[in-house]
């Protein structure tokens, strides 16, 4: 079983469940060929769920997860997708990682993503 982790927030921007639902539409055709449908990552790509997501982002914020994937994914063609298909699939990610659901969405200010920091419960 996977530990359970946190956002630690100085505003209540959060990811929906929504959100979440679209951001798993746009993993599934823009991720999962490399990172695996469960999110588990194999060799040539890391894992985006569990201790060992956890373990990488731990400390920083949100919005350095959103700034790495957007400026480096997909890998055949980095930066190709919307910054609002990008901050989907971020909650996509926080969601699976069983992170809390707020009410407001994610959105792609860097400002306000960087105020979410990751944490383990």
């Amino acid at each position: 079983m996977q530990d359970a982790a946190n956002l630690t927030s100085a505003s209540n921007d959060d990811h929906t469940k929504n959100q979440g639902n679209r951001g798993k539409a746009a993993y599934a055709k823009n991720c999962s060929t490399c990172h695996k449908s469960d999110l588990a990552g194999d060799q040539s790509a890391p894992a985006l769920v569990g201790n060992a997501f956890v373990a990488r982002w731990m400390g920083q914020s949100v919005g350095d997860l959103f700034d790495s994937i957007r400026t480096g994914m997909p890998m055949d063609n980095p930066g190709s997708l919307s910054d609002n298909t990008f901050v989907d699939i971020v909650a996509y990610i926080l969601q699976q990682n069983d992170f809390p659901v707020a009410i407001e969405e994610l959105n792609a200010n860097g400002e306000a993503l960087k105020k979410l920091t990751i944490s383990k419960r």
